[in-house]
């Protein structure tokens, strides 16, 4: 990790949530941003998201709330790094990388400083959307903290990192206060329209374009609702769902001198459980949607 931006946003966590694993709003919410990177560089970063529907993005729904959109096709289809916005020291950096790389690895080095190209949603509240983590906090019902995460490479130069983190700068300042701006405002909206009792998220749910594929991860176009019906599922099961985790204050006295608590006899699950839960949907992730290798070219369907 190499620090956060932090932000409060009066609405419920689960507005903000509802964008994590959105890929309509794009070209509405953020078509300032959108307007200006064309106006002034002739396009780049986003500007697929104006034809979404009928781009080479996927949203894909996960077991237990979790969820993938997939940017990758049309992020990575040519060069992401081309596609940025201009970043200060960007001429200096690409003087750099070339002269400390073959041809080859330095596109790829240029690349990868930029986004990944997927959001990986952790239901309830972790995301990692490219290079960053976002972690969601609930404060109040209608107040949420949000963090943005930057984060830093082991195995390159700090000249890399630096720009990497000039790169994770651009959209938590100039595409999340868009968001933040909607969160608040449909926050308010529902809390002062009693009378609107439910909130449509049925984008693609009867064209069949949501398929199931054969390892259990339904995808479909980036602009389906299949992340909120996905995730409200998962949060309707739980919301009915016994609880199962019990604390007995009176069992923490039954410990080895020097030692802390007992988990099992406190109620709490051993730690390597909630470890290998977290793996799993990694695995699961990785395996559906592992990163191609040099000339091979990303598509939804991997």
């Amino acid at each position: 990790m190499a620090g956060a931006q932090r932000f409060r946003v009066g609405c419920n966590w689960k507005l903000v949530w509802d964008n994590a694993g959105d890929g309509y709003h794009v070209p509405f919410s953020h078509q300032s941003l959108l307007v200006m990177t064309k106006e002034r560089y002739g396009g780049g970063d986003m500007a697929y998201f104006a034809d979404a529907d009928r781009s080479r993005m996927s949203n894909n729904a996960l077991d237990n709330g979790h969820t993938v959109i997939d940017q990758r096709p049309e992020m990575h289809g040519n060069s992401a790094w081309r596609e940025q916005r201009p970043q200060p020291g960007r001429e200096p950096y690409e003087a750099h990388v070339a002269a400390t790389h073959s041809r080859d690895q330095a596109q790829r080095v240029l690349d990868t400083t930029v986004g990944a190209g997927m959001n990986l949603n952790i239901f309830p509240n972790l995301a990692l959307i490219g290079n960053q983590v976002q972690v969601i906090q609930p404060l109040a019902v209608g107040e949420t903290s949000v963090s943005w995460h930057a984060t830093r490479r082991r195995d390159v130069d700090a000249e890399v990192n630096t720009m990497r983190l000039r790169t994770q700068e651009d959209f938590p300042v100039m595409g999340e206060m868009d968001d933040a701006a909607n969160f608040e405002e449909c926050q308010r909206g529902l809390m002062n329209s009693p009378e609107d009792e439910w909130v449509d998220m049925g984008r693609h749910w009867e064209t069949g374009k949501d398929v199931p594929g054969p390892d259990g991860v339904v995808s479909g176009p980036v602009t389906t609702d299949i992340h909120m019906r996905n995730y409200y599922a998962q949060w309707k099961r739980l919301m009915q769902a016994r609880p199962t985790l019990q604390m007995n204050k009176g069992s923490c006295h039954e410990r080895r001198p020097g030692s802390g608590p007992s988990c099992r006899r406190s109620g709490l699950p051993p730690p390597a459980s909630l470890a290998l839960r977290g793996a799993g949907v990694l695995r699961l992730a990785s395996r559906r949607f592992g990163r191609p290798g040099p000339g091979r070219r990303a598509h939804p369907g991997r």
